[in-house]
């Protein structure tokens, strides 16, 4: 009897360690698939992002400046506000041709319970009547920043000319995870840029 006890008990601590393995493994693969897809999710911004930074134009008549920052270090709530070339916008006269542009222009704000970022998007049709609505872009972020590349890289730009290139950077806001872990990265040049 007391074999058959010392067996049970035995089988019990067997359990219980392979239950808090298994435990662990199917933990860590939960935190390993958030983090997959916590990256996609921010390639997928970046992308569109990158998509609105290659459309943009300057130095160009009624196209307006090109600016970005840090809201702190330029005192303009908007992180990147810039002109773009588009089917629909301000028409100006360029060779001959018309031009047109829309003002693309991007913000970031603290979520309302302080965790997180959200970043948000305004596309402004220059012949409508009203700035365009503010939408939300990306959901969570731990980090959003750019950085403008003209003779070296800063953290902010106001010129009427785009940079050479802005670098992208987004961290993803994630339960449980420390500040400064998971981050996506990405430089897009500008097409006329530095001029």
């Amino acid at each position: 009897m007391l074999e058959l006890l010392v067996s049970l008990a035995a089988a019990a601590l067997i359990l219980t360690a392979v239950l808090r393995v298994l435990t662990a493994v199917l933990t860590t693969r939960e935190q390993v698939e958030q983090s997959f897809e916590l990256a996609e999710q921010a390639e997928c911004v970046l992308e569109l992002l990158s998509e609105d930074l290659r459309r943009s134009v300057g130095g160009l008549p009624g196209s307006g400046p090109f600016a970005g920052g840090a809201a702190e270090a330029t005192g303009n709530p908007d992180l990147l506000d810039f002109p773009a070339c588009s089917g629909l916008a301000a028409r100006t006269e360029v060779a001959g041709h018309t031009v047109l542009f829309d003002r693309v222009r991007y913000r970031v704000s603290f979520a309302r319970d302080g965790r997180g970022l959200y970043l948000w998007r305004s596309v402004t049709e220059a012949e409508a009547p009203a700035e365009g609505p503010w939408v939300p872009f990306a959901l969570r972020l731990q980090e959003v920043r750019v950085e403008f590349l003209g003779a070296e890289w800063a953290g902010r730009w106001s010129a009427p000319v785009p940079p050479k290139a802005v670098r992208l950077t987004l961290a993803p806001f994630a339960e449980g995870t420390p500040q400064g872990g998971l981050s996506a990265s990405r430089v897009v040049f500008i097409p006329g840029g530095g001029r």
